[in-house]
């Protein structure tokens, strides 16, 4: 980034300072951190996502994106040199890409955190604990038809805990894994409920005993979640997570 008043931010605890603390920075990121700028009032990170790809984030205020926006499509080499393939930044500031880049798909999505640990649910009692393994193939299938879109996929390496219902057959109605940020904090994923039995509990059920390990073994849980459902958003909050950000991300490249 070219211009005088973008900072080079050496480290993670510079660029947790430079946001003033924020805590996507601090459990998105910590130690996965590899590169990050700051102008007054806003940073941008180098960011590897569950799938491995790289992304900018960029966060603070909008004059201060709007300036990191500027700066990265100035420097074609941040890009090239880092392997840069898309965006990350809030929502309401999405029309810049398109004044600095040539703009491809993407999703408008929310990350959300809680360091408090949800009373146990009633449905709770039904769970049991799924094999991240030996449980690999009855896991896909299912996510196949209940979340084509989860983002956690069985059998990786990264993944800690996968919790599950199952019905009278013992077919499966519900899953969710815990997994770890690049940060490595604990981050919830593949949240999801058999379509006929959605609305009976099932999810919250999950998502709560997934909770509560997480903040029983790091003191917070992290999640995503697209932001055209609000139902799965309406039950993160009633469990206590706050939303940190909405981003919108999208895939770019040069204009020339």
């Amino acid at each position: 980034m070219p211009a005088e008043t973008v900072q080079r931010l050496s480290s993670w605890a510079a660029l947790h300072e430079a946001s003033g603390q924020d805590p996507f920075v601090r459990y998105d990121v910590g130690a996965a951190f590899a590169g990050g700028w700051a102008v007054e009032g806003a940073v941008a990170v180098l960011r590897r996502t569950p799938s491995g790809r790289t992304v900018l984030a960029l966060l603070g205020s909008p004059a201060g994106v709007e300036a990191l926006v500027a700066s990265a499509a100035a420097d074609p080499s941040l890009v090239a040199d880092h392997g840069v393939r898309a965006i990350s930044l809030p929502q309401p500031l999405e029309p810049l890409l398109e004044k600095h880049f040539r703009v491809g798909p993407g999703a408008r999505w929310e990350w959300l955190w809680t360091q408090a640990a949800p009373e146990p649910h009633p449905g709770e009692t039904t769970l049991v604990g799924l094999d991240n393994t030996a449980d690999a193939g009855e896991l896909l299938a299912f996510l196949a038809d209940a979340s084509p879109t989860a983002s956690a996929r069985p059998g990786d390496d990264g993944n800690e805990w996968w919790v599950g219902a199952r019905d009278a057959t013992g077919a499966l109605v519900a899953c969710g894994a815990m997994q770890r940020t690049g940060g490595g904090s604990p981050h919830l994923a593949s949240i999801a409920v058999r379509p006929d039995r959605r609305g009976q509990g099932l999810g919250a059920a999950v998502t709560a005993a997934l909770t509560r390990r997480a903040v029983a073994l790091d003191g917070v849980s992290t999640l995503g979640m697209y932001s055209d459902n609000a139902v799965a958003r309406s039950l993160y909050l009633r469990l206590g997570y706050r939303i940190g950000h909405a981003w919108a991300t999208r895939v770019i490249q040069p204009l020339r």
